[in-house]
Protein backbone atom coordinates (compact mmCIF):
# COMPACT_ATOMS: atom_id res chain seq x y z
CA UNK A 1 0.00 0.00 0.00
CA UNK A 2 1.50 3.65 -0.70
CA UNK A 3 2.83 4.78 2.46
CA UNK A 4 2.26 8.59 1.35
CA UNK A 5 -1.46 7.86 0.29
CA UNK A 6 -2.49 5.77 3.59
CA UNK A 7 -0.66 9.22 5.29
CA UNK A 8 -3.09 11.57 3.51
CA UNK A 9 -6.15 9.25 4.06
CA UNK A 10 -5.02 9.36 7.96
CA UNK A 11 -4.79 13.19 7.77
CA UNK A 12 -8.39 13.54 6.33
CA UNK A 13 -9.39 11.78 8.67
CA UNK A 14 -8.12 13.48 11.62
CA UNK A 15 -9.51 17.20 9.93
CA UNK A 16 -12.49 15.62 9.84
CA UNK A 17 -12.89 14.53 13.02
CA UNK A 18 -11.78 18.53 13.86
CA UNK A 19 -14.36 19.70 11.88
CA UNK A 20 -11.75 21.02 9.35
CA UNK A 21 -14.05 19.44 6.63
CA UNK A 22 -12.85 21.39 3.53
CA UNK A 23 -8.93 20.27 4.51
CA UNK A 24 -10.20 17.06 4.54
CA UNK A 25 -11.62 16.86 1.43
CA UNK A 26 -8.52 18.26 0.21
CA UNK A 27 -6.34 15.50 1.89
CA UNK A 28 -8.60 12.11 0.16
CA UNK A 29 -8.46 14.47 -3.00
CA UNK A 30 -4.87 14.09 -2.77
CA UNK A 31 -5.21 10.83 -1.58
CA UNK A 32 -6.90 10.14 -4.95
CA UNK A 33 -4.62 11.42 -7.04
CA UNK A 34 -1.98 8.85 -6.22
CA UNK A 35 -4.01 6.09 -6.05
CA UNK A 36 -7.68 6.62 -7.62
CA UNK A 37 -9.27 3.26 -6.08
CA UNK A 38 -9.00 3.22 -2.95
CA UNK A 39 -12.47 2.50 -1.05
CA UNK A 40 -12.56 3.97 2.16
CA UNK A 41 -11.38 7.53 0.80
CA UNK A 42 -14.15 7.36 -2.06
CA UNK A 43 -16.81 6.53 0.98
CA UNK A 44 -15.33 9.18 3.47
CA UNK A 45 -15.26 11.72 0.44
CA UNK A 46 -18.91 11.34 -0.67
CA UNK A 47 -19.90 11.28 3.34
CA UNK A 48 -18.20 14.64 3.15
CA UNK A 49 -19.94 15.25 0.58
CA UNK A 50 -23.11 14.28 1.11
CA UNK A 51 -23.61 16.00 4.79
CA UNK A 52 -22.62 19.39 2.53
CA UNK A 53 -25.56 18.75 0.39
CA UNK A 54 -23.46 18.14 -2.89
CA UNK A 55 -25.31 14.85 -3.16
CA UNK A 56 -23.66 14.22 -6.98
CA UNK A 57 -20.89 14.77 -5.48
CA UNK A 58 -21.53 12.14 -2.83
CA UNK A 59 -23.74 9.36 -5.00
CA UNK A 60 -20.06 9.58 -7.92
CA UNK A 61 -17.16 8.82 -4.73
CA UNK A 62 -19.76 6.25 -3.63
CA UNK A 63 -20.06 4.78 -6.77
CA UNK A 64 -16.65 4.69 -6.85
CA UNK A 65 -16.26 3.24 -3.40
CA UNK A 66 -18.61 -0.03 -4.16
CA UNK A 67 -16.57 -0.54 -7.61
CA UNK A 68 -13.75 -1.21 -5.80
CA UNK A 69 -15.26 -3.12 -2.56
CA UNK A 70 -18.52 -4.59 -3.97
CA UNK A 71 -19.33 -5.26 -0.23
CA UNK A 72 -18.85 -1.74 0.97
CA UNK A 73 -21.80 -1.36 3.29
CA UNK A 74 -21.53 1.96 4.06
CA UNK A 75 -21.09 2.98 0.91
CA UNK A 76 -24.47 1.21 -0.45
CA UNK A 77 -26.44 2.35 2.50
CA UNK A 78 -25.15 6.40 1.84
CA UNK A 79 -26.04 5.92 -1.71
CA UNK A 80 -29.84 4.46 -0.99
CA UNK A 81 -29.95 8.00 1.06
CA UNK A 82 -28.58 10.09 -1.27
CA UNK A 83 -30.91 8.49 -3.97
CA UNK A 84 -33.80 9.20 -1.78
CA UNK A 85 -32.46 12.80 -1.64
CA UNK A 86 -32.86 13.17 -5.77
CA UNK A 87 -36.26 11.60 -5.14
CA UNK A 88 -34.43 8.72 -7.13
CA UNK A 89 -36.83 6.04 -5.14
CA UNK A 90 -36.29 2.64 -6.66
CA UNK A 91 -33.11 2.97 -6.86
CA UNK A 92 -32.53 4.14 -3.25
CA UNK A 93 -35.02 0.83 -2.53
CA UNK A 94 -32.48 -1.41 -4.62
CA UNK A 95 -29.40 -0.14 -2.69
CA UNK A 96 -31.24 -1.08 1.07
CA UNK A 97 -32.82 -3.86 0.05
CA UNK A 98 -28.30 -4.77 -1.05
CA UNK A 99 -27.75 -4.00 2.51
CA UNK A 100 -30.50 -6.19 3.85
CA UNK A 101 -28.92 -9.18 1.95
CA UNK A 102 -25.01 -8.42 3.68
CA UNK A 103 -26.84 -7.64 7.28
CA UNK A 104 -30.69 -8.62 7.63
CA UNK A 105 -30.82 -6.54 11.11
CA UNK A 106 -29.47 -3.07 9.52
CA UNK A 107 -31.78 -1.04 11.37
CA UNK A 108 -31.49 1.87 9.39
CA UNK A 109 -31.94 -0.02 5.90
CA UNK A 110 -34.72 -1.94 7.57
CA UNK A 111 -36.65 1.40 8.49
CA UNK A 112 -36.08 3.15 4.80
CA UNK A 113 -37.14 0.14 2.85
CA UNK A 114 -40.06 0.26 5.35
CA UNK A 115 -40.24 4.59 4.58
CA UNK A 116 -40.36 4.02 1.03
CA UNK A 117 -42.89 1.52 0.99
CA UNK A 118 -45.39 3.92 2.88
CA UNK A 119 -44.46 6.38 0.23
CA UNK A 120 -45.65 4.12 -2.37
CA UNK A 121 -48.95 3.17 -0.41
CA UNK A 122 -48.38 0.02 0.90
CA UNK A 123 -48.47 0.62 4.49
CA UNK A 124 -48.92 -2.79 5.38
CA UNK A 125 -45.82 -3.73 3.85
CA UNK A 126 -44.10 -1.01 5.02
CA UNK A 127 -45.11 -1.97 9.21
CA UNK A 128 -43.71 -5.33 8.85
CA UNK A 129 -40.02 -3.23 8.18
CA UNK A 130 -41.06 -0.97 11.35
CA UNK A 131 -41.67 -4.18 13.21
CA UNK A 132 -38.74 -5.65 12.15
CA UNK A 133 -36.31 -2.29 12.42
CA UNK A 134 -37.64 -2.31 16.05
CA UNK A 135 -37.03 -6.06 17.10
CA UNK A 136 -33.72 -6.23 16.41
CA UNK A 137 -32.91 -2.20 18.26
CA UNK A 138 -35.96 -1.91 20.93
CA UNK A 139 -34.58 1.97 21.65
CA UNK A 140 -35.35 2.87 18.16
CA UNK A 141 -37.68 5.12 18.67
CA UNK A 142 -37.93 5.98 14.27
CA UNK A 143 -39.23 2.65 13.94
CA UNK A 144 -42.02 2.66 16.48
CA UNK A 145 -42.73 6.36 15.36
CA UNK A 146 -42.79 5.16 11.61
CA UNK A 147 -44.94 2.00 12.78
CA UNK A 148 -47.35 4.37 14.68
CA UNK A 149 -47.66 6.21 11.05
CA UNK A 150 -48.27 3.73 8.87
CA UNK A 151 -51.28 2.15 11.31
CA UNK A 152 -52.58 5.34 11.61
CA UNK A 153 -52.84 5.67 8.12
CA UNK A 154 -54.68 2.10 8.08
CA UNK A 155 -56.92 3.65 10.31
CA UNK A 156 -55.46 0.79 13.16
CA UNK A 157 -55.31 3.60 15.90
CA UNK A 158 -55.08 1.54 18.88
CA UNK A 159 -51.86 -0.20 17.27
CA UNK A 160 -51.03 3.53 16.21
CA UNK A 161 -51.18 4.66 19.36
CA UNK A 162 -49.26 1.86 20.86
CA UNK A 163 -46.91 2.76 18.67
CA UNK A 164 -46.31 6.27 19.31
CA UNK A 165 -46.31 5.81 22.98
CA UNK A 166 -43.41 3.71 22.57
CA UNK A 167 -41.62 6.29 20.35
CA UNK A 168 -42.62 8.97 22.89
CA UNK A 169 -41.23 6.72 26.25
CA UNK A 170 -38.03 6.76 24.26
CA UNK A 171 -37.69 10.02 22.64
CA UNK A 172 -40.37 12.27 25.24
CA UNK A 173 -39.47 15.23 22.94
CA UNK A 174 -40.55 13.57 20.06
CA UNK A 175 -43.04 16.39 18.99
CA UNK A 176 -43.87 14.35 16.07
CA UNK A 177 -44.71 11.05 17.37
CA UNK A 178 -47.08 13.21 20.15
CA UNK A 179 -49.21 15.02 17.97
CA UNK A 180 -49.86 12.13 16.12
CA UNK A 181 -50.68 10.09 18.77
CA UNK A 182 -52.85 13.41 20.50
CA UNK A 183 -54.61 13.11 16.47
CA UNK A 184 -55.55 8.99 16.59
CA UNK A 185 -57.27 9.69 20.08
CA UNK A 186 -59.23 13.02 18.05
CA UNK A 187 -59.98 10.50 15.57
CA UNK A 188 -61.29 7.92 18.29
CA UNK A 189 -63.38 11.23 19.35
CA UNK A 190 -61.23 10.61 23.02
CA UNK A 191 -61.13 14.84 23.27
CA UNK A 192 -59.69 14.42 26.77
CA UNK A 193 -56.94 12.13 25.80
CA UNK A 194 -56.19 14.29 22.51
CA UNK A 195 -55.95 17.46 24.60
CA UNK A 196 -53.83 16.37 27.06
CA UNK A 197 -51.25 15.55 23.91
CA UNK A 198 -52.15 17.93 21.88
CA UNK A 199 -51.01 20.71 24.71
CA UNK A 200 -47.70 18.58 25.53
CA UNK A 201 -46.77 18.97 22.44
CA UNK A 202 -47.61 22.93 22.50
CA UNK A 203 -45.36 23.05 25.47
CA UNK A 204 -42.70 21.37 23.87
CA UNK A 205 -43.16 23.25 20.33
CA UNK A 206 -45.13 26.48 21.09
CA UNK A 207 -45.63 27.45 17.73
CA UNK A 208 -46.89 23.68 16.51
CA UNK A 209 -48.95 25.56 14.31
CA UNK A 210 -51.62 22.22 13.64
CA UNK A 211 -51.25 21.49 17.25
CA UNK A 212 -53.07 24.92 17.96
CA UNK A 213 -55.35 24.54 15.30
CA UNK A 214 -56.25 21.01 15.87
CA UNK A 215 -56.61 21.83 19.60
CA UNK A 216 -59.23 23.72 18.50
CA UNK A 217 -61.25 21.08 17.05
CA UNK A 218 -60.99 19.49 20.30
CA UNK A 219 -62.42 22.49 22.10
CA UNK A 220 -65.37 22.56 19.09
CA UNK A 221 -66.20 19.08 19.37
CA UNK A 222 -66.46 19.94 23.21
CA UNK A 223 -68.95 22.81 22.74
CA UNK A 224 -65.99 25.02 24.21
CA UNK A 225 -66.20 27.77 21.80
CA UNK A 226 -64.28 30.59 23.32
CA UNK A 227 -60.79 28.27 23.35
CA UNK A 228 -61.47 26.86 20.24
CA UNK A 229 -61.71 30.82 19.08
CA UNK A 230 -58.15 31.04 20.82
CA UNK A 231 -56.46 28.02 19.62
CA UNK A 232 -57.94 29.13 15.89
CA UNK A 233 -56.21 32.83 16.60
CA UNK A 234 -52.95 31.65 17.87
CA UNK A 235 -52.85 29.27 15.34
CA UNK A 236 -53.31 32.00 12.72
CA UNK A 237 -51.33 34.69 14.42
CA UNK A 238 -48.37 32.27 14.35
CA UNK A 239 -48.88 31.99 10.40
CA UNK A 240 -51.37 29.06 9.51
CA UNK A 241 -53.60 30.13 6.50
CA UNK A 242 -55.53 27.35 5.13
CA UNK A 243 -59.43 27.23 4.06
CA UNK A 244 -60.40 25.32 6.58
CA UNK A 245 -59.03 27.25 9.49
CA UNK A 246 -61.68 30.16 7.90
CA UNK A 247 -64.31 27.78 7.93
CA UNK A 248 -63.75 26.52 11.40
CA UNK A 249 -63.35 30.50 12.77
CA UNK A 250 -66.71 30.85 10.95
CA UNK A 251 -68.49 28.34 12.67
CA UNK A 252 -67.50 29.29 15.74
CA UNK A 253 -68.54 32.79 15.47
CA UNK A 254 -71.75 31.50 14.42
CA UNK A 255 -71.43 29.74 17.72
CA UNK A 256 -71.18 32.63 19.91
CA UNK A 257 -73.91 34.53 17.94
CA UNK A 258 -71.30 36.78 16.29
CA UNK A 259 -73.18 36.05 12.88
CA UNK A 260 -71.88 39.42 11.00
CA UNK A 261 -67.64 37.68 11.88
CA UNK A 262 -69.54 34.73 10.35
CA UNK A 263 -70.48 36.15 7.25
CA UNK A 264 -67.62 37.93 6.77
CA UNK A 265 -65.89 34.95 6.41
CA UNK A 266 -67.65 33.34 3.98
CA UNK A 267 -66.63 34.98 0.72
CA UNK A 268 -62.88 34.07 1.55
CA UNK A 269 -64.30 30.23 2.15
CA UNK A 270 -66.49 30.09 -0.99
CA UNK A 271 -63.42 32.04 -3.15
CA UNK A 272 -61.50 28.77 -1.33
CA UNK A 273 -64.03 25.87 -2.39
CA UNK A 274 -64.18 24.75 0.91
Amino acid sequence: MNQGRLAQHHTGNQLAQAGRMSEAIAQWQASLEQTPGFAPTHYNLGLAYFREKETAKAIEHWEQALLADHGHLDALYGLGLAYCDQGRFDEAAASFRRVLEQRPTHVGALNNVGLLAARAGDYEFAATFFIKAASVDAGYAEAHYNLGTARYEQTRFDEAIFAFEQAVRLQPEHVSARHNLALCYYRMANYVEAEQHFQRVLALAPDHLLAHFNLGLVHWHCKRYADALASYESARDRGFAHPLLDYHMALVYAALGEHRRALELWPTIEADGV
